[in-house]
């Protein structure tokens, strides 16, 4: 992924909360100066475009770990605590972390230069 794959993708996906593009640039370049990949700079805006609109992005165990610069080990342990935590305060057990049966998930590859 690149800067302009980013700034595409999440003008394509997220064009309708009228985000500002030097937010945009500077979250972009806050994250690469932390040393993440553009793929981790992807994700950590999703994270931050869902908290600032109040909607639920769902990440997958893997982009979880690359956003927060974790190992997939911790993101899971994490994930469980987080959900027995939550049971135990009768939120339900999947309240922050859901398993996702991979027949169900459906992708779609987008040639580049296509979008």
């Amino acid at each position: 992924m690149t800067r302009q794959d980013v700034i595409n993708n999440i003008v394509a996906s997220y064009g309708y909360c009228d985000i500002p593009l030097e937010w945009l640039e500077d979250l972009i370049n806050s994250c690469r100066e932390k040393g993440f990949s553009y793929q981790a700079a992807y994700n950590r805006i999703r994270l931050e475009i869902g908290a600032a609109t109040g909607t639920r992005e769902v990440f997958t165990v893997a982009e979880t770990a690359e956003a927060l610069g974790v190992s997939r080990d911790k993101v899971l342990k994490a994930a469980k605590r987080l959900n027995q935590e939550a049971e135990a305060a009768g939120e339900g057990p999947d309240r922050y972390y859901k398993k996702i049966d991979p027949d169900t998930i459906h992708r779609f590859v987008i040639q580049p230069g296509k979008l």
